[in-house]
């Protein structure tokens, strides 16, 4: 306990040695001042005479006391204090104390922008984030990145387009330097192969040496420490550093409370880095390369930070267990996308045309194809065939399957017109090219090149020459007499001279394209009353088909029209084919036509003339065959 100022003074007056008894009788004064703390001052000025720190000649101190006893405490040395909400050393200005101690939780400086973020103050490095991190009123300055445009999606883009900014935008990447950023195919990170283009933008095409080139590592935080995931350049990239060391604990975004991340950066300080630690976030997607063609399966993924092994950060292989199945393998005719751009063979402009064949154009759709007209393709083309040997391709009916036809047409493309190799009448000119194929006057000297068949009717028929005409001697005969076999002839007129003598001329005619006794053509005229008889006027003409023994009346005049014949007068009966048409004349005059459509081919063949039951009164004169 501090002494009393009564019981020092009696110490002090004992200690004299005076041999008074009375304190009265020296003088003593208990109520004058003294110096009890010994700092020099006597009590009478010094408000705590039990402090030697406190008295009129001290310096005030910041202790909630009046320790120059001028009856004020702390005066004078109040300051401004600033909140410090995040702990980050730097106050909110519009959060302040006057105190002359600073109070926890409150700073000395101010000028904290943004006093819940301990990242954000003025002693803060700006890092491109779309923050005033370092609190001067701008945002981001000097710290923006140069993102590129990347028109084609490969992940370089034109050093000529680029845009500023904090985050990757939209068709836009980090990389420069795409020397064609129309094709995915080109940029700096392809391989380098021998196809005339610079793919990897080095300046050279098709270099002998071309190879991949260094490793550098991911440096998330840009502290110059990195780590995977890791890229590949010839000089280090904005970004990236030359080690994978990081674990520094004077950086914020890297401590034992940080979450890992996949940056190639130990962020937790665990020892354990992306993949290796269980928590990891922020994984990448992988994609299998079975073919070990450097392009990955979209349809196989693994996450993971680092590539594993088998896998690549490329989806775009089509096939991935062909090695020959990329984006950068050249396109050829073989049925496969072989550069997996959704294009296969004819479809794709980057197709290898050296491996096409060439197609002809078959305008008419007969199957052979026009020489002079061609395309390059994998397969065949609509309105193409592999065949070139057509030499019309505007007609169906010319190419090299045809039957050639008397038409002044080379029908079987063999480089020949119309030759069918029969002379009929021995002038040294082919039937088809031949005005007059073949006639007969029927004097007697000729009969001999004809033949008669007997088609039935109860009486053997009986052909004879008489008078340089021929007739059929018989009664109630049917029968064909044949000429010669005129071959391949489509177009031509048959006429024969007519004259009926006898007492029932029931029936005569042209015989064409006669093939045997059940199949051949008829024009025929006909009395209607077809019987014994009388003759009777108003004979009609028909159009007669017999085939394989079945017989038909395809088409006969309209009835209006009384094609009667005079007895022992002459009439000209005449049947014109020209291909599929048929028409039957008589005197000239055209009475009967007929398209024909699924019979037999209308070729010449043998011709000949057809009676029927005439009595023998029939005869037939001036027979003749020409062209048109």
């Amino acid at each position: 306990m501090r002494p009393t100022p009564f019981l020092t003074l009696a110490f002090v007056l004992g200690c004299r040695g005076s041999d008074k008894s009375d304190a009265g009788e020296i003088g003593y004064d208990p109520n004058a001042a003294i110096d009890a703390d010994g700092d020099g001052h006597l009590s009478d000025t010094d408000c705590d005479d039990d402090d030697p720190a406190v008295h009129p000649e001290a310096l005030e101190a910041c202790n909630d006391r009046d320790d120059d006893c001028d009856g004020e405490v702390d005066e004078g040395l109040d300051q401004t204090v600033f909140l410090d909400a995040d702990g980050d050393g730097w106050g909110d200005d519009e959060a302040t104390l006057e105190a002359c101690e600073t109070p926890d939780g409150y700073v000395a400086e101010g000028g904290d922008c943004d006093d819940l973020d301990a990242s954000t103050h003025p002693d803060a490095t700006e890092i491109c984030d779309e923050v005033d991190n370092d609190c001067d009123g701008d945002i981001d300055e000097d710290v923006t990145t140069t993102f590129y445009a990347d028109g084609d999606d490969d992940g370089y883009g034109d050093e000529l387009s680029t845009t500023e900014a904090c985050e990757l935008p939209a068709d836009h990447t980090l990389a420069a330097g795409d020397c064609d950023d129309d094709d995915p195919a080109v940029n700096p990170d392809a391989t380098e192969v021998c196809n005339g283009i610079d793919d990897d933008c080095d300046g050279v095409i098709d270099p002998d040496d071309a190879e991949d080139a260094s490793t550098w590592y991911t440096d998330a935080d840009s502290d110059s420490y990195g780590t995977e995931p890791t890229t590949t350049a010839c000089e280090k990239p904005v970004g990236f550093a030359d080690n994978a060391d990081d674990c520094d604990d004077t950086s914020r975004a890297i401590s034992p409370a940080d979450d890992e991340t996949c940056n190639g950066i130990d962020d937790d300080c665990d020892g354990l880095t992306d993949d290796e630690d269980s928590s990891v976030t922020g994984t990448v997607t992988w994609f299998r390369d079975a073919d070990e063609d450097g392009y990955g399966s979209a349809d196989h993924t693994q996450d993971a930070c680092d590539e594993p092994s088998g896998y690549v950060d490329d989806d775009t292989d089509c096939d991935d267990l062909d090695v020959d199945v990329n984006p950068v393998a050249d396109e050829v005719c073989d049925g496969v996308d072989n550069d997996c751009d959704g294009l296969t063979d004819d479809d794709d402009s980057t197709l290898d045309t050296n491996t096409q064949d060439t197609f002809y154009a078959d305008t008419d759709g007969d199957g052979f194809g026009d020489p002079d007209t061609s395309t390059e393709a994998c397969d065949e083309p609509s309105g193409y065939v592999e065949d070139d040997e057509d030499c019309d391709d505007t007609d169906e009916d010319v190419n090299p399957d045809a039957d050639d036809e008397c038409d002044g047409i080379d029908n079987d493309c063999d480089g020949t017109t119309d030759p069918t190799g029969v002379d009929s009448d021995g002038d040294g000119t082919d039937n088809c090219v031949d005005s007059t194929v073949w006639s007969d006057d029927f004097d007697d000297s000729s009969w001999g090149s004809w033949s008669t068949v007997d088609l039935g009717g109860g009486n053997t028929p009986v052909w004879a020459m008489s008078g340089n005409m021929l007739h059929e001697a018989s009664n109630a005969a049917v029968s064909i007499a044949l000429g010669p076999d005129l071959g391949e002839l489509y177009e031509y007129t048959v006429s024969v001279d007519v004259s009926w003598r006898g007492t029932a001329n029931n029936g005569a005619a042209i015989a064409f394209d006669y093939v045997d006794t059940s199949t051949y053509w008829l024009a025929r005229w006909l009395d209607p009353n077809d019987y014994y008889g009388s003759y009777t006027n108003g004979g009609h003409l028909d159009l007669y088909r017999c085939e394989s023994g079945t017989c038909t009346m395809l088409a006969d005049d309209d009835g209006t029209t009384d094609l009667t014949v005079s007895t022992y007068g002459w009439n000209t009966l005449s049947v014109s084919v020209a291909d599929d048409d048929i028409t039957i004349a008589l005197d000239g005059v055209d009475y009967v036509t007929y398209t024909a459509s699924g019979e037999a081919p209308l070729g010449a063949g043998t011709v000949g003339v057809w009676t029927y039951d005439n009595d023998g009164g029939v005869y037939y004169d001036d027979f003749a065959v020409t062209n048109p």
